[in-house]
């Protein structure tokens, strides 16, 4: 377990993974534009949330680097500059749709709302707004204008952290083990919490507050470090490939399992899967398993134009990501001035224009070095 696979350390991209954030994507963005349930989104942010500690393991578990306030900061820095410029440009362009939404009542409080907007600013491009909770006073200034972003602003508490979770995951070489407590801890403190709070206000703390979805990372991490000690390698091996294969089939069938299970709005234990958090188990088994067959999907990637397409929205998936709220905002504000509004068309007409403005974001303020 405590021999790192130097293969694992340099191969810095997976086109396979890319699929998978192609498709978490398209849960976030569907559920957002209101064609699927909620519980798409949170699928899509459990794959998002793993993958990154995965990644961030499988890349940085070779690595000796002695730790320091300094060393995480300029870490955490690194990891979102590709997309911090865009970050602050739809944070800004949020801002200029929200207020003229309700321009009126905006302006009948200016002095309020130009103070309040301007501290809720800072916190946005400090990312530090989804460090309290979004209700009340609290959350007229620990909010976000692009909604989205909290994942960015949890993100970033993650990578500070990321240096020494990596260090203590080599310490304490026991990443199943780990996981296991990780998992059941979250899922007994998510209870209580909807038992004393309700599942509206324990909302935020379940599905939002860094600290408890910092579970879904650092799990991202031990399955990241397992992989990399060689529990087991892609490549072309039969029993690789079957055991691959095996644990794929386990994932996409348990996550539409709880997919399935999560839209029934009388179920007792909705709240329970669109905290997000219940997503562990199947993507993990999702994210290993296409690691590990990575050679055999990339193959059947470059046959198929389709599926090539897929893995260029994957490439696009942290542009779009922070795009397509406004877009779907904005498309639809222009689109109810013309008639009824047509779901499916406002759906199609935003996934376009988030694509084509994603493609633009990467080749102006993105970075096509892999960090």
């Amino acid at each position: 377990m405590s021999v790192i696979n130097t293969d694992m350390k340099k191969k810095n991209t997976y086109v396979s993974l890319q699929f998978l954030r192609a498709f978490a994507f398209l849960g976030v963005f569907a559920s957002h534009n209101l064609i699927a349930d909620d519980v798409f989104s949170r699928w899509g942010v459990a794959i998002f949330f793993i993958l990154s500690g995965f990644l961030n393991a499988l890349h940085d578990v070779g690595k000796d680097d002695v730790i320091s306030a300094k060393s995480s900061f300029e870490y955490a820095t690194k990891k979102v500059k590709k997309i911090y410029k865009l970050h602050v440009i739809m944070t800004f362009i949020a801002l200029f749709l929200w207020v003229i939404s309700d321009l009126d009542k905006y302006l009948a409080n200016m002095a309020k709302e130009v103070v309040l907007s301007v501290i809720k600013l800072a916190t946005n491009l400090l990312l530090i707004s989804d460090f309290l909770p979004s209700s009340g006073f609290i959350g007229q200034i620990f909010s976000e204008y692009n909604i989205v972003s909290w994942y960015l602003s949890a993100s970033f508490f993650f990578y500070l952290l990321t240096p020494a979770l990596v260090k203590i995951t080599k310490r304490i070489n026991k990443p199943l083990l780990i996981s296991g407590i990780l998992f059941l801890l979250t899922m007994i403190i998510d209870v209580l919490l909807v038992s004393f709070l309700g599942t509206d206000s324990a909302f935020w703390y379940i599905y939002e507050c860094p600290i408890l979805r910092l579970s879904d990372y650092m799990i991202g991490i031990q399955m990241g470090y397992l992989y990399a000690s060689g529990w087991s390698i892609e490549g072309k091996s039969t029993a690789a490939t079957s055991k691959g294969w095996i644990l794929l089939g386990l994932g996409v069938i348990g996550s539409l399992a709880l997919l399935c299970v999560g839209q029934v709005k009388e179920s007792p234990i909705r709240w329970f899967i669109n905290s997000g958090f219940y997503f562990t188990i199947p993507a993990v088994l999702l994210i290993f398993s296409l690691t590990m067959l990575n050679e055999q999907i990339e193959g059947l990637i470059s046959k198929n134009k389709a599926l090539r397409s897929i893995v260029i929205l994957g490439n696009l998936s942290a542009y779009a990501y922070l795009i397509h709220v406004p877009v779907i905002n904005l498309v639809h504000g222009v689109y109810k001035r013309f008639g009824t509004v047509n779901l499916y068309v406002w759906c199609l007409i935003s996934l376009v224009l988030t694509i084509v403005l994603s493609v633009l974001a990467k080749e102006r303020v993105g970075t096509h070095k892999n960090k």
